[in-house]
């Protein structure tokens, strides 16, 4: 149980790491990508590129519409977007480590592992919903040509189920409770 632990500890601290580079990554291209909308870029450059889209965790865009103009607020809302979803990611990587170490340490069924499950579940929940958001911000403000979406109910569904974890952790605080008091 120890390997499972450590390995666990390890794999999720690696995740949250790299899904934190990422968002940090994303908003420095957005940011390096502000002047970049003053400027006047050739048709032939941007003609070369319209049509081609490009994908972020769910979320299609195609930048360059078929008339070869940039639709810059869209790829910067897509960017802000896919940055606040891996920001939300990490959160649920550290999460995730600090249940793990608490449970190595103390009981799992404490309450501070039963707040951070609550947490766990409601982020899995939020992606999803942020993922929908961006898209439809996208999609009404027309700055994107070709911007679809896609939602995964599946992600819904593991939120759902983490936050009804949440009420059996409940239960067995109160058990433990229980037991304490009778020895």
């Amino acid at each position: 149980m120890k390997r499972i632990e450590k390995i666990s500890l390890v794999c999720t601290k690696v995740c949250e790491a790299l899904h934190w580079a990422l968002a940090a990554l994303l908003l420095f291209c957005l940011v390096m990508n502000l002047p970049a909308r003053l400027q006047e870029i050739p048709p032939e450059v941007t003609a070369e590129y319209a049509g081609q889209g490009f994908s972020l965790y769910g979320l299609d865009m195609t930048p360059v519409g078929p008339d070869g103009v940039i639709r810059w607020a869209g790829f910067y809302e897509i960017f802000l977007g896919v940055a606040l979803i891996c920001g939300m990611t990490a959160l649920v990587f550290r999460l995730a480590n600090q249940i793990i170490r608490q449970s190595r340490e103390v009981s799992p069924f404490c309450p501070e592992n039963r707040v951070r499950i609550k947490r766990l579940g409601l982020l899995a929940i939020a992606i999803p919903v942020v993922k929908v958001i961006t898209s439809v911000a996208v999609s009404l403000t027309g700055n994107a040509s070709g911007a679809t979406m896609s939602l995964h109910l599946d992600q819904l569904s593991l939120g759902l189920a983490v936050l009804c974890l949440t009420q059996y952790f409940a239960r067995g605080e109160a058990l433990e409770r229980d037991v304490e008091g009778l020895v």
